[in-house]
């Protein structure tokens, strides 16, 4: 027994660097992956096969970036309250806004049946879009996390209980990218919305 411990030590030390060297992989590249999911978020949906959480994290980046040109004021992003998480808490006027966002690529999505597949980009061709994931009980749930921010994180100053949708939909395998802006929702949204100009950067 007294042997089997030195040589147990031996085989731990030769498989500890290993192991060491394969988790500091994985933490670079998932940070270095993060990174460049906010810095150059088309791109990384182009070219980098994101996954679920990265898409929607692409997705939230140029919905921020397309609000703060429309002059919306941003005060927080994924906020957590005890209702849930906030995409994005804007301001505007003086209103405090909860910004939920919606991303997802549209080619891969179910087309209705005698529907032209060349036309598959365009809205009415599509059996689902990113928007139809929201439902009355996540919009209810971010009214209320509106009312509490604008008591604790306004103090106040802006009316709380306002819900805004924005739709990111990734289109041509990401090399795409359109915007749509639903404003004030109380119900989950059927039209299309109102376009926001995409970044036209990476």
């Amino acid at each position: 027994m007294s042997r089997a411990r030195p040589a147990a030590r031996r085989v731990l030390a030769r498989l500890m660097p290993e192991a060491l060297a394969r988790m500091a992989r994985r933490v670079l590249v998932r940070n270095a992956r993060r990174v460049l999911a906010r810095r150059a978020p088309r791109l990384f949906v182009a070219f980098l096969a994101p996954t679920t959480a990265e898409l929607g994290s692409c997705g939230e980046e140029l919905a921020a970036r397309a609000l703060r040109r429309q002059g919306w004021r941003l005060l927080g992003r994924r906020v957590q309250t005890p209702f849930g998480e906030v995409d994005i808490v804007a301001a505007r006027g003086g209103s405090l806004v909860c910004v939920e966002v919606k991303a997802g690529r549209l080619p891969s999505l179910p087309i209705r049946r005698g529907a032209d597949r060349g036309a598959a980009d365009t809205s009415g061709n599509l059996r689902f879009r990113p928007r139809d994931r929201l439902d009355h009980h996540r919009i209810a749930r971010q009214r209320r996390a509106g009312h509490y921010l604008a008591r604790h994180l306004s103090r106040g100053r802006l009316a709380g209980g306002r819900v805004d949708l924005v739709e990111v939909a990734f289109l041509a395998r990401g090399r795409r990218v359109e915007l749509a802006h639903h404003p004030d929702v109380t119900a989950p949204p059927t039209g299309p919305g109102t376009p926001l100009a995409p970044h036209r950067g990476p």
